[in-house]
C-alpha cells in the first residue's frame, strides 16, 4: 500500500492537505498563461477521482485550447488531443469511476500516449501546437463541458516524463523542478485563488469546493 500525504503549500495554505471537488456544473479553474506555452515535448498529469454519471458530455480534466486536452470524451473514452485535432489518443479504460486514478499525457514532438495509473492505454501521431489559447482550463473547456469528481495535483512540464513501458504513478505530491511549467497543488484549502508552484502564477477557482482530502492509493 502506498500513502500519498499532501502537506499543504502555498501563500495562501492552511492546514491540510486539501483538493478540489467539481459538481460538474460551471466549476473550473482558469489559468492565465500569459506568453507561457507548450514546448516541443510536454507532460501532463494529474490526480482525479470522476464521478461515475452517463457519458452525456465531455468531462475534461486539463484544457489548454489549441495546445493538448486530456479527460474524458463524449461517448466515455477517456482521451488526450494535442494541438488542434478533433482526435487523439483515446482508450475504453474509464476514469470516471468513482476511484482515483493517476492521469498522464505525453507529447515527444510526434506521438501524443496516454497513460491511466502508469500504464500507456492508447497513442496516436499527431500535429504540434501552433498558437494555444493564453487561458489553460482545469475542470472545464469554456464550453458547456465539465468535469465531476474530485481533483488534485496537476502539473505541466517541459518534457516527456514517462516511459512508454509503463511507469510507478508519483508516490506523493508532484515535484517543481527546471522541468516544470505550471504545478497547481490545490493546498490552499479557502479562497477563490490557488497558486502555482512553478511559476508563480495565480490562477481563480470559480465554484469548485475547497475539501480536506489524503491521497490514499491501495495496490
Amino acid at each position: 500500500m502506498l500513502i500519498l500525504t499532501l502537506l499543504a503549500c502555498g501563500p495562501e495554505a492552511v492546514s491540510g492537505p486539501f483538493a478540489l471537488a467539481y459538481d460538474g456544473g460551471e466549476d473550473c479553474v482558469e489559468v492565465d498563461m500569459g506568453d507561457l506555452t507548450p514546448t516541443e515535448t510536454f507532460t501532463v498529469d494529474a490526480w482525479i477521482r470522476g464521478e461515475p454519471e452517463p457519458a452525456d458530455r465531455a468531462r475534461p480534466v486539463v484544457s489548454w485550447p489549441g495546445a493538448f486536452t486530456i479527460g474524458e470524451v463524449f461517448g466515455g473514452d477517456t482521451a488526450f488531443s494535442v494541438g488542434d485535432a478533433t482526435t487523439g489518443a483515446s482508450s475504453v479504460v474509464s476514469v470516471m469511476d468513482g476511484v482515483l486514478h493517476h492521469l498522464a499525457g505525453t507529447w515527444d514532438g510526434t506521438t501524443a500516449s496516454l497513460y491511466v495509473d502508469g500504464v500507456r492505454q492508447a497513442f496516436v501521431a499527431g500535429t504540434a501546437p501552433a498558437a494555444p489559447s493564453s487561458t489553460l482550463r482545469i475542470g472545464c473547456d469554456g464550453d458547456v463541458n465539465a468535469y465531476e469528481g474530485l481533483l488534485d495535483e496537476v502539473r505541466i512540464s517541459t518534457r516527456v516524463r514517462y516511459e512508454v513501458g509503463g511507469f510507478t504513478p508519483p508516490s506523493g505530491p508532484f515535484d517543481e523542478d527546471a522541468d516544470t511549467l505550471a504545478l497547481f497543488h490545490f493546498d490552499e484549502g479557502t479562497g477563490d485563488e490557488t497558486y502555482d508552484a512553478a511559476q508563480g502564477i495565480i490562477a481563480n477557482v470559480y465554484g469548485a469546493e475547497w475539501i480536506a482530502f489524503q491521497l490514499t492509493v491501495t495496490e
